[in-house]
């Protein structure tokens, strides 16, 4: 798979500067060669408005439509969209949200999406009309209310909360998020006590199926938790991931089949020590048909979300660097290190168009030639 076609990026000031090539890396005989980032070079001067600057801004929030459309979620209140590929960029601060962080976001079409601020007080924002107004969804004044992340099949939404009382709070929708119900957690597993969940690229929550969903932990104790929702059953899985400070464990998962069998590719470490790879598994592949861990990879530094391509590559970023993986029945057959490193990946289908964000602002792309 090659992802190498250049553009330029417009900025809404309507001045126009060439994205450039960061980086290139061809080798040959390898599966994963060819690879092409290109980040949306805007300068730190950029203002979303007087008072706000580009660079003041950092994206944990993204969510990928189609090969076109795609929305970033960010701190204060901050909110960028394209639907052309990223060509032309719109950066909106909402004014009355402008202390919120954003670090989810969920797209349904071009004029519905979704927001959620996961500090005090959390609460959602739903628009109608591609951002022109927003509505709030959800909110709550319980201050013990953190929304670590969003996940939406189609109507069917769910939402995850750090853990009160321990156990962890979750919500259903049935309406795409007009609406949020609290699952009884009576026989949820209970929580060791300084275990959590993060809320560090929105994707340490996501639905498996129509029936089910899963959602991976850190902190003290890193898990991974599959929940039922015909059935109202739980199952945990102790995860190898780096684990036992505040700082350390899953922080996220993507699925993916290999040989007709279900995968989860979990990916963490530890977000205040982002450029050692001397700790202990950072990456971990799950078995979901016999639910049980079959590899467990170490040498790689902190990474916040992670990307199935197809069925045996996925793309992985942190804030110290991003990586292609090529991986074969858990064992990596082939990486491909790239700088700089990002907090959130999205992807539309086919993997036709790949966006990263993260802090101070930073775009990028790759798109399939």
């Amino acid at each position: 798979m090659r992802f190498n076609k250049l553009k330029h990026v417009e900025c809404p000031n309507g001045l126009i500067r060439m994205c450039f090539v960061l980086f290139f890396c061809c080798l040959l005989l390898n599966p994963i060669h060819g690879q092409q980032l290109k980040q949306c070079n805007l300068p730190d001067t950029l203002a979303i408005n007087t008072n706000l600057k580009l660079n003041a801004v950092s994206f944990r929030g993204l969510s990928v439509l189609n090969k076109q459309v795609f929305w970033c979620s960010g701190s204060k209140g901050v909110i960028a969209k394209s639907v052309n590929k990223g060509a032309h960029l719109q950066f909106t601060q909402i004014e009355k949200y402008a202390k919120s962080d954003f670090r989810d976001i969920h797209v349904f079409n071009r004029t519905t999406v979704l927001l959620s601020s996961s500090g005090f007080p959390a609460l959602m924002l739903k628009t109608f009309d591609e951002g022109q107004t927003w509505i709030e969804v959800f909110s709550s004044n319980d201050s013990a209310v953190f929304i670590d992340g969003i996940d939406f099949n189609e109507k069917e939404g769910v939402m995850l909360s750090d853990p009160i009382q321990g156990k962890f709070m979750v919500y259903l929708s049935n309406d795409m998020g007009d609406s949020w119900q609290l699952i009884d957690t009576a026989t949820a597993p209970k929580v060791s006590m300084g275990e959590s969940a993060f809320a560090a690229s929105g994707s340490c929550i996501q639905w498996l199926n129509k029936n089910s969903f899963a959602f991976v932990s850190g902190g003290t104790q890193s898990n991974l938790y599959v929940y039922n929702v015909q059935n109202k059953t739980w199952k945990q899985l102790p995860l190898p991931i780096v684990q036992g400070t505040a700082s350390q464990g899953a922080f996220s998962f993507s699925q993916l089949k290999n040989k007709g069998l279900p995968y989860l590719v979990i990916v963490g470490g530890d977000y205040t020590n982002d450029s050692t790879t001397k700790m202990s598994a950072s990456i971990g592949i799950v078995d979901l048909k016999d639910f049980r861990v079959i590899a467990s990879v170490k040498g790689f530094s902190y990474q916040s979300c992670v990307k199935a391509i197809d069925s045996n590559k996925f793309l992985t970023t942190g804030t110290n660097g991003t990586e292609f993986i090529h991986f074969n029945e858990g064992t990596v057959i082939d990486r491909l290190s790239l700088k700089p490193g990002f907090n959130v990946i999205g992807m539309s289908k086919n993997a036709q168009l790949i966006v990263l964000a993260g802090s101070k602002g930073r775009i990028a792309i790759f798109e399939k030639d």
